[in-house]
């Protein structure tokens, strides 16, 4: 979760898209267009922190319960999420949250 994060608030947007697991809602087929949205969001966000409340996993499913302390421009604001991760080939992988 924290190197997502960190990959956000850096614009590497690559490791976004190669830690999201390939069955994900937020995965697109189309590479350069899911890479110019990801690009976009990330320079119209700066994030300012990151909180993570609760974390656990049991095998190769994990949750991570977080809050990304964000400013846009309407002003500051936080995500906070209940996201899922499943361990694929040996790596974590984002799947999705609520």
């Amino acid at each position: 979760m924290r190197s997502r994060y960190t990959a956000y608030a850096v614009g590497r947007i690559d490791y976004v898209i190669a830690t999201t697991h390939p069955d994900s809602p937020h995965r697109r087929d189309d590479l350069d267009a899911w890479r110019s949205e990801l690009q976009a969001y990330c320079a119209a966000v700066r994030f300012t922190g990151l909180e993570v409340v609760s974390a656990s996993s049991e095998g190769d499913a994990g949750s991570v319960h977080f809050r990304a302390h964000l400013q846009g421009a309407a002003g500051a604001t936080v995500q906070e999420e209940h996201s899922r991760f499943v361990r694929l080939d040996g790596r974590w992988m984002y799947v999705d949250g609520r």
